[in-house]
């Protein structure tokens, strides 16, 4: 199936953390959406340092080293593209518009650079359908939803 057709799926960290830590409230619906047929997902690469970041800080021994384990068997195997900091743009153009962004609607600084990113990814690549957000931070949802964006808060 052609990527363009598929809706592609971003995943924030406050909800792709549901899908390593099983007992995280929203998880049964993070697990669905993953596991569903024509789409894509993607993340930005801040987003699985915060994954990690949150897993080492929740997590130990055997179901840390599981969790993990998954994460890197999901990255290679391909279950996510995964964005990585835009070319061609000044790095001074991308600070400013972040910069904006965090001002406006007060969230911290990868947060801003996230939804910056997506929503500067997904305008550019014109994807149909429309591109599903799935974020549990009610603040960036906001962000996401004054963009023009679809979000869903497992």
């Amino acid at each position: 199936m052609d990527i363009k057709k598929m809706q592609q799926v971003f995943f924030d960290s406050s909800a792709l953390i549901k899908y390593y830590k099983k007992d995280e409230k929203g998880c049964d619906k993070v697990w669905k959406i993953l596991n569903s047929k024509n789409r894509g997902f993607s993340v930005t690469w801040l987003t699985i340092a915060e994954v990690i970041n949150v897993l080492k800080c929740r997590l130990n021994g055997k179901e840390l080293i599981e969790a993990l384990d998954r994460l890197i068997a999901d990255i290679s195997g391909q279950k996510f593209a995964i964005f990585s900091p835009e070319s061609g743009k000044s790095i001074f153009d991308v600070t400013r518009q972040v910069e904006e962004y965090k001002e406006k609607y007060n969230i911290d600084l990868v947060d801003a650079y996230n939804l910056h990113f997506i929503d500067s990814e997904f305008r550019k690549r014109k994807y149909t359908p429309k591109p599903l957000i799935v974020c549990s931070d009610k603040k960036l949802n906001k962000a996401f939803e004054e963009l023009g964006w679809e979000v869903c808060d497992p």
